[in-house]
């Protein structure tokens, strides 16, 4: 969690182990949400929760981790790339019975 004196500002949930076949040789983690309160988007935040959930996957055995974004996001694309994430697949999020493309990012342990 992010958070100021104020209350929470972010967070970050993981999962351990959570299985994608873009990554079939990995042991693996996901990053399941990341979230931050609008009004403290670009000051750093996301980066760091995006660091500290990845480290804490690596600490507890991962060797990649991944994630999915909506295809229709390129903010949060962008963002991911610019961290080094790699596009390493496709998946749907099913709303109801309408399915949304999502892009799978992946980084692995160096």
């Amino acid at each position: 969690m992010a958070e100021t004196s104020d209350g929470i500002i972010g967070f970050a949930d993981v999962t351990l182990p959570a299985a994608t076949p873009s990554l079939p040789d990995a042991a693996q983690a996901e990053i399941t949400r990341l979230y931050v309160l609008e009004r403290f988007t670009r000051q750093g935040v996301g980066s760091r929760l995006l660091r500290h959930a990845t480290g804490h996957a690596f600490a507890a055995g991962a060797t990649a981790v991944w994630l999915s974004a909506w295809a229709g996001n390129q903010r949060a694309i962008d963002f991911y790339k610019k961290h080094n994430w790699l596009h390493v697949g496709e998946t749907s999020f099913m709303l109801g019975a309408v399915a949304h493309p999502n892009h799978i990012f992946a980084i692995r342990k160096s």
